[in-house]
């Protein structure tokens, strides 16, 4: 199973869907890697937890330059719709990462009912 899924949001901006509970040095390192030779003063990455924080704090993000230099990532209030959306599609087509979260059952199937739509 993969740790984490990059998706390409536009020229400045990444998704970085967190595939395990686990998130390490290493497996940020391992992102900063793939994302080499983006432009790193006007790149956004954002990180979506859904997999280990569940609906709440699920959107996190951080400049590249401040993930390169081990800077905290920030608590996202206000991500656009087009980018949650896209995440949102990647979950309903790997449903198997919604059973595999720490969301209630419940909240499994309310999530898999709105993203099959």
């Amino acid at each position: 199973m993969e740790n984490y899924k990059i998706i390409r949001l536009s020229d400045h901006r990444d998704m970085i869907i967190m595939l395990t509970m686990d998130v390490s040095r290493d497996m940020l390192s391992a992102i900063q890697s793939e994302l080499r030779g983006r432009i790193e003063s006007k790149t956004i990455v954002y990180f979506d937890f859904l997999m280990s924080n569940g609906m709440s704090n699920r959107f996190f993000y951080a400049s590249l330059s401040s993930l390169r230099n081990h800077g905290a990532l920030k608590t996202c209030q206000d991500i656009p719709r087009k980018y949650v959306e896209m995440s949102d599609d990647f979950f309903e087509h790997n449903l198997s990462y919604i059973d595999a979260s720490v969301l209630s059952s419940r909240q499994k199937a309310l999530y898999k009912t709105r993203v099959s739509r």
